[in-house]
This record gives structure tokens, sequence and C-alpha cells, in this order.
């Protein structure tokens, strides 16, 4: 039963990719993903036709960019397409850009920064000190943040080294 048991209805495309999103446009759906090729990411852009099959793949930017990979869907804002993007200058998911999409058609993607959020500028009542903003998503009635954070002291360090353990035994 879902979300607990998935079965497979087919291949959108044939590479590994990972953080897809789904964009509709008065142009089209767009699925916004990122593939990895040899242990890069790259940012690609691709047109569902009405069949709903991937087709035009566009490598739109590498893994030397921090804001390659997708963190949440895409919204309206204040006209504007925004892409919630992990923020990877430090770490894997050390923060979020807000990235205003500026084209996006057949032939063009085209993005720019809007706002930067930095794990030491939120307050998240009950966490002590998050290091890092994975994905951001909300609907009317909830928004949502994952976040990371650190565990210190010896009962954090004896948590981590049992999922370690526990992770390798599996």
């Amino acid at each position: 039963c879902f979300p607990y048991e998935w079965k497979k209805v087919c291949d959108l495309a044939d590479m590994v990719a990972v953080d897809s999103t789904i964009v509709d446009t008065e142009d089209g759906s767009y699925m916004i993903t990122v593939r990895i090729v040899n242990a890069v990411s790259e940012l690609v852009v691709m047109r569902l036709n009405e069949q709903m099959e991937l087709k035009d793949l566009r490598v739109v930017s590498r893994k030397e960019d921090p804001n390659v990979r997708p963190a949440g869907k895409v919204f309206t804002w204040k006209d504007q397409l925004i892409r919630p993007a992990q923020d990877c200058s430090k770490s894997y998911g050390y923060g979020l850009n807000f990235m205003r999409i500026s084209a996006l058609d057949e032939i063009r993607y085209a993005e720019e920064l809007v706002r930067k959020i930095l794990p030491e500028e939120i307050t998240i009542q009950g966490v002590r000190m998050p290091q890092g903003i994975h994905t951001y998503n909300f609907t009317d009635q909830y928004e949502v943040i994952d976040f990371k954070e650190y565990e210190f002291g010896i009962v954090g360090k004896f948590a981590k080294v049992m999922r370690i353990l526990s992770g390798k035994f599996r």
C-alpha cells in the first residue's frame, strides 16, 4: 500500500537522476533534474511530450555550480517561477538558494539567484544548531524544510557509531 509499496511503470529517461522536479508552464511540462555521470552532477532540463515521454536533454550546469541540486518543487512568487536549489558551496545541503527562472522553453533555460538562506540565519524551535538546509516545500496549509544538525556529546557520538555499524550489517 502506498507509500510503502511501489510499482515501476516505466523509465522516463535512460540515466541516473536525482532530485527531479516537474514544472508545468504555458509552453508545456518540463523536468528539471540532476544527472549523475562518472560521479559528476549535471543540472539538466528535459521537455515532456504529450505521452509524458522526456525529450530534448539539455545540460544546464555542472557540479562546479553550487546551485545544481534541486531542493523542492518549483513555485510561483510575484508572477515569477522560483526554483529552490541546494547551496552546496561548503557541504552537501549547506543552505538554500532561491533561483528565479528567467527562461524556460524548448530552446533556453536560465536562472538567477534571488535569495540565499544559510543555516545561521534561521531559528528552529527545538534545534540547537542547524548545520544545513536540504529541502523547501509548501502547500496552502504547511511549510516544510528539511535540515540537518550535528549531535554533540557522548550520547550523540554513540548514536552515530551505532547508525554506522547498523548500516554495515544490513
